[in-house]
């Protein structure tokens, strides 16, 4: 069960309070919507989630009606938290770029039970729905391709500092203590050297094969 939520009352007063059947026949929306934080340590996702509400309460276009915002929770070896919120958004434009700007986990359309939303609009939004996803895409790519390379290099070190250690036999058991391998991946690197004809086993070590 979720802990007991932060309440927290919006500070931004209109000037003339309206009526929920006014503030619709003005063009106007109630959502309801979460918006989540997934990261660590703890704090840091507390933090974030805040910034996030505090960007919220202050951005132009939206009300904040009421909000309930969740102590994070250990998922795995990450921490989670989130917002509930309603807010009066000042027409469906303002709803559309609160999803785009703060990618919520979940939208809820309150009020009004019925939207007339023409083909010029659904288009707009549509095209920056795909030009998000194509940005998003790209960004996955750039990050998958720097992540193998960095992978590449890392891997081209662990084999140098290898080579340069197994000039006399050691064991996995010795190359983990000495590198700070887990002796589990040490035994793999070397069974893999092994099985390239790399290095040859003497007794209970591995040790590099003479170049002939």
């Amino acid at each position: 069960m979720p802990k007991a939520p932060k309440q927290k009352k919006d500070e931004k007063k209109a000037a003339v309070k309206l009526t929920d059947k006014e503030r619709v026949d003005k063009g106007e929306v109630l959502a309801r919507t979460i918006i989540e934080v997934l990261g660590a340590p703890k704090d840091y996702v507390e933090e974030a989630i805040q910034v996030v509400v505090d960007k919220l309460h202050k951005t132009e276009g939206f009300e904040v009606v009421s909000e309930s915002t969740y102590e994070a929770e250990e998922k795995g070896k990450l921490f989670s938290t989130f917002s509930e919120m309603e807010i009066w958004f000042k027409d469906v434009d303002a709803l559309s770029k609160f999803i785009f700007d703060f990618t919520p986990s979940s939208v809820e359309i309150v009020q009004p039970s019925k939207l007339s939303l023409s083909a010029l609009f659904v288009s707009g939004f549509l095209n920056d729905f795909l030009l998000k996803m194509h940005d998003m895409g790209l960004k996955l790519k750039d990050t998958a391709a720097k992540s193998q390379l960095l992978q590449k290099n890392t891997d081209a070190l662990v084999r140098n500092f290898l080579n340069f250690m197994l000039k006399e036999p050691r064991s996995a058991e010795e190359i983990a203590n000495m590198t700070g391998i887990p002796e589990e991946n040490a035994d793999a690197i070397l069974s893999n050297f092994l099985k390239a004809g790399v290095v040859e086993k003497k007794g209970e070590g591995y040790v590099l094969l003479k170049k002939k």
